[in-house]
């Protein structure tokens, strides 16, 4: 069962668990979909309002981003999870003294499974309302003008 089935109690008692999945990146790229889809909220009911005529393209777009963002973020929690349980079974297979031998090691990453998952790449940036001078509200990147 992918992350995006569970539903939110589910999956706040896993995290709560002794259960090495969910570890912190699933947690997090959930955070970041909860996020994504926080500002699909603002760009729809924005939309809805009158006044917006001028950027209901721009605001349509960064709707469709933003959907294709949080749909990777929970594709990622769950590779995140799925390499994380690789990891731990690599682990269980070590007798003591091979597991105590890669705690020890400076190298440990050569341990970790190959098929980790990659941070999507551009990663969205940060988005605000701010009033622009003349113009009425816009949805833009946090730090443009």
């Amino acid at each position: 069962m992918t992350f995006a089935d569970r539903t939110i109690g589910d999956f706040l008692d896993s995290v709560a668990s002794s259960s090495v999945t969910p570890s912190g990146g699933a947690t997090a790229a959930i955070g970041g979909a909860s996020g994504a889809a926080l500002c699909e909220m603002v760009c729809i009911h924005t939309l809805r309002k009158d006044g917006y005529g001028d950027v209901e393209q721009e605001l349509t777009d960064a709707r469709d981003e933003l959907n294709a963002h949080r749909t990777r973020l929970l594709e990622l929690a769950d590779e995140d999870s799925a390499a994380v349980e690789d990891l731990q079974a690599a682990f269980e297979t070590l007798d003591d003294e091979g597991r105590d031998d890669v705690s020890r090691s400076s190298n440990a990453r050569r341990w970790w499974p190959r098929r980790a998952p990659e941070t999507p790449s551009p990663t969205p940036g940060p988005a605000r309302f701010s009033p622009t001078p003349g113009s009425g509200r816009r949805c833009r990147p946090h730090g443009t003008t």
